[in-house]
């Protein structure tokens, strides 16, 4: 593909989901919403591009499997991305309110072939939250009919444990001696688990996701899915108002569909 000057390439972001237009020569972004650091990489196998994030030091190629230590992969742009792993929506208009949230599904209703155990990601659109699981898009849910999105949880906490003996012993040298011992104990069985508890819960009409999030602390993320709760705050409000027409005078009021900017009540219908 050639580019022209003044092209740009759509990217969104593999963290947050925000989206970007770079220039075809960049070779990586540092998103705004998030602070995610991208840089782009060549895989030395099949040579697709890939995006790499901040902290890591291997590829994880889409296109052949392979992972590939950053010291060998090649240098990449933008112009470079194919639209389909660089993209949720591929084709879409870059959408920088766009968020999208990764997750490990607990519990689920009514949504088609999602279970339990089942990795999940929520797409916050312009005009829907998609629901996708390993084998594509599972369903679309209109903002109007969301009742409830929460963030809750106490975030990562790390916990330490071990044998717990506590040494002792007949007199000075017994008890020292038992002291040393259960120390070796239970250094050697002092084992540390680092648990996630970012839990996200969505519900709407009949409807319902909970899954657990690793990729944000619960603070953080309640943050960064502002938009999507702006959207459905307007989704919700446009809904309501029709019901009201008698009482709402013509005028501007926000677009019904959830989208920035307004529309025109006439008193009958939206133009």
């Amino acid at each position: 593909m050639t580019w022209v000057r003044n092209e740009t390439v759509p990217v969104d972001c593999a963290r947050c989901g925000a989206g970007y237009l770079l220039s075809p020569q960049h070779r990586g972004y540092t998103c705004t919403s998030c602070g995610n650091n991208v840089v782009f990489s060549r895989c030395p196998s099949c040579q697709q591009v890939g995006i790499v994030g901040q902290g890591h030091q291997y590829l994880q190629c889409s296109g052949c499997g392979k992972n590939s230590s950053l010291r060998n992969t090649g240098e990449a742009s933008a112009r470079d991305l194919l639209p389909n792993s660089a993209c949720f929506r591929p084709g879409a208009a870059p959408d920088p309110q766009q968020r999208a949230v990764f997750g490990i599904v607990t519990a689920a209703s009514s949504v088609p072939a999602l279970v339990p155990g089942s990795p999940c990601l929520l797409l916050f659109s312009w005009d829907y939250i998609g629901v996708h699981a390993g084998h594509g898009e599972l369903d679309r849910i209109a903002y109007s009919d969301v009742n409830f999105l929460d963030v809750s949880g106490q975030g990562t906490k790390t916990h330490t444990s071990n044998a717990g003996i506590i040494g002792g012993g007949f007199g000075l040298e017994g008890a020292l001696k038992g002291m040393a011992l259960a120390y070796l104990v239970n250094a050697a069985t002092t084992r540390a688990a680092t648990v996630h508890d970012t839990v996200v819960s969505l519900r709407a009409a009949q409807r319902a996701v909970m899954m657990r999030n690793e990729t944000f602390e619960p603070d953080e993320l309640r943050i960064i899915l502002s938009p999507a709760y702006y959207r459905i705050e307007q989704a919700v409000r446009a809904r309501q108002l029709p019901k009201q027409s008698q009482a709402a005078p013509a005028g501007w009021y926000p677009d019904p569909t959830g989208a920035s900017g307004q529309r025109y009540w006439d008193g009958k219908s939206w133009t």
